[in-house]
């Protein structure tokens, strides 16, 4: 069998595979449109609206010389036998593969909406865990020597009238000096 026999008989048999994914140009020119298999990943995180990541997946020209370098290995290797089908099936695997580790990627840095309540849930969490609010009283028992501040005597009512009175005449004596 010649060369344009085994052609023709390729192009048959991709027809019959490829039956509307396949455009013949002319006899030895044709494009095979392999849609990738539907993936549809959809993160609905809380506080925010569903994420349809794989609309947001693009190939950068680093991926499409890498499939074009493996393609033409590939290629090489089965040079002289009928491999369209072969390195079809192929490009679609490396794609798809491609495209599922970078929607793994994304999903990985895509992580909860910050609004003032989660922000919230998490600082007191966290000062919890670090123990934030423990350290911040044992250094001001330290810097107070047990005592307690201005502002401490006031809040709990302990402060007489006399210390209010001597109070307002400090601060009325400040106005009238500045």
């Amino acid at each position: 069998m010649d060369y344009k026999e085994e052609q023709q008989q390729e192009i048959e048999i991709l027809q019959s595979i490829y039956p509307d994914e396949l455009e013949l140009e002319d006899d030895t020119h044709f494009s095979i449109t392999l849609p990738l298999k539907q993936l549809r990943i959809v993160g609905i995180l809380p506080y925010s609206q569903p994420v349809v990541i794989q609309e947001i997946v693009e190939f950068d020209k680093n991926d499409i010389n890498e499939f074009e370098q493996k393609l033409n290995e590939e290629a090489e290797e089965q040079l002289g036998i009928p491999s369209i089908f072969a390195l079809a099936s192929s490009l679609k695997d490396m794609a798809e593969q491609k495209f599922e580790s970078k929607v793994e990627q994304m999903q990985r840095f895509h992580g909860t909406k910050v609004t003032p309540e989660s922000f919230g849930q998490w600082r007191l969490k966290f000062r919890k865990e670090m123990g934030i609010d423990e350290r911040l009283e044992q250094r001001k028992q330290a810097y107070h020597r047990g005592k307690m501040t201005g502002k401490e005597i006031f809040e709990k009512g302990l402060a007489g009238d006399d210390d209010i009175e001597e109070l307002s005449v400090g601060v009325k004596e400040l106005s009238t000096e500045a």
